[in-house]
């Protein structure tokens, strides 16, 4: 897996472990950071990852920041990116599944380098798992932000025409009577 990271300066020495292990998993790295862990924000990495994720250049992305906080904010305004703040197993694992989550947003003050790793290896394992109420509610949360349903990665036996079906399902099952 293309596999995209970044980090502010808080969180640059996680982020390249995070990094050296995912090769050393036979993942492809590609860093988005300054390459020093002198000071810098986290929104000029933030976008530049958030677009190569958005571009197809990585599959997912990693993101260690302070906080997190306004990490998981900005990208999440980039299109074709769902970036989430994840600092359990669960939400690293079920963020994937549920909502097809692309970006890993951890924050550097808040997670130890050994949950960090445990963290990034749920995200990565983790298969999106195409169901019709997935779907439904993530064409709905997309058509809400005024984007297209075309923008999501769907699964090629989810055709388009039938999302066209269950997006009018959708709508007629949240108009009120």
């Amino acid at each position: 897996m293309r596999i995209g990271f970044g980090s502010d300066h808080v969180g640059f020495e996680c982020k390249e472990h995070l990094k050296v292990r995912s090769v050393g998993e036979g993942h492809t790295a590609e860093d988005f950071s300054a390459g020093h862990a002198r000071q810098h924000d986290y929104r000029g990495v933030t976008e530049q990852l958030a677009s190569a994720i958005y571009a197809g250049r990585v599959e997912r992305g990693v993101l260690v920041c302070s906080s997190a906080i306004g990490a998981s904010v900005l990208a999440n305004k980039r299109r074709g990116v769902r970036a989430a703040l994840c600092h359990d197993l669960y939400s690293a694992q079920h963020g994937v599944e549920d909502d097809d989550m692309n970006l890993l947003v951890m924050g550097a003050c808040v997670v130890t380098q050994e949950l960090a790793c445990k963290l990034m290896d749920a995200f990565i394992q983790a298969s999106h798992v195409a169901r019709e109420q997935v779907f439904r509610r993530l064409a709905t949360g997309l058509e809400d932000e005024g984007k297209e349903v075309a923008a999501l990665r769907l699964p090629l036996y989810l055709k388009l025409d039938r999302s066209a079906a269950l997006l009018s399902r959708a709508r007629a099952s949240a108009t009120p009577s």
